[in-house]
């Protein structure tokens, strides 16, 4: 090696001159330090592997903390709901005794669709659940005349950053829900027979929409 050549043969020692000595002890370091492979060589350690890309996450979904005791009429349709929609990261069912209307509130978790399959799907899955529920409340036993279903889920905000945002919403009125005979009914056909409805078409920020006011 190339250090080697610095050295005199160990059969004829010597005594380095001082001045020489100098020059000679960070020689040795930086002959050593090679040896050990701590100083850089050329093409391997002075490169430094690049940033893998960032890995997408779920956004955390902040379930709504229930406020006083519910009454017998409105756990009822809470459990009828919970039983007919299964498990989901938040569900909420209201019950206004002063006018008799039903409100139950569906929050998906997950990441936000992106791709044409994905948000098909998530559109099949919020009809799904749109039925579901709605089928609960108005079989529950509880009169009722009106009810709403809001489902929402993770939507990335191009201002604001994740959120969660509406993804579709269907309303039902008594006099139309009495002409629904519900074992005929698939989640497609009943969507066409309720009151009012709403489909997000999209995730991108132009297609953000606001939640639609059901109306009779």
């Amino acid at each position: 090696m190339w250090w080697a050549k610095a050295h005199p043969p160990a059969s004829t020692p010597t005594r380095p001159h001082p001045a020489r000595a100098a020059y000679i002890a960070p020689l040795s370091v930086l002959a050593i330090a090679l040896m050990l492979g701590c100083a850089p060589s050329p093409g391997t350690a002075s490169t430094t592997p690049s940033a893998s890309a960032p890995t997408a996450t779920a956004t955390p979904i902040p379930c709504p903390t229930p406020t006083g005791s519910p009454s017998a009429t409105q756990q009822r349709l809470a459990t009828a709901v919970a039983t007919a929609v299964g498990s989901v990261p938040c569900l909420d069912t209201a019950y206004q005794a002063q006018d008799h209307t039903a409100m139950v509130t569906i929050t998906l978790g997950g990441l936000v669709p992106t791709t044409t399959a994905d948000i098909a799907a998530v559109q099949e899955r919020v009809k799904v659940l749109c039925f579901q529920a709605q089928r609960a409340l108005w079989t529950s036993g509880v009169p009722l005349t009106g009810a709403t279903v809001a489902v929402l889920g993770p939507y990335l905000d191009p201002y604001n950053g994740p959120t969660i945002a509406p993804y579709a919403s269907a309303y039902l009125v008594a006099h139309t829900a009495a002409t629904f005979a519900w074992a005929n009914l698939s989640p497609d056909s009943a969507w066409a027979k309720y009151t009012s409805t709403f489909l997000r078409p999209g995730f991108a920020p132009a297609d953000g929409v606001p939640t639609p006011t059901p109306t009779a």
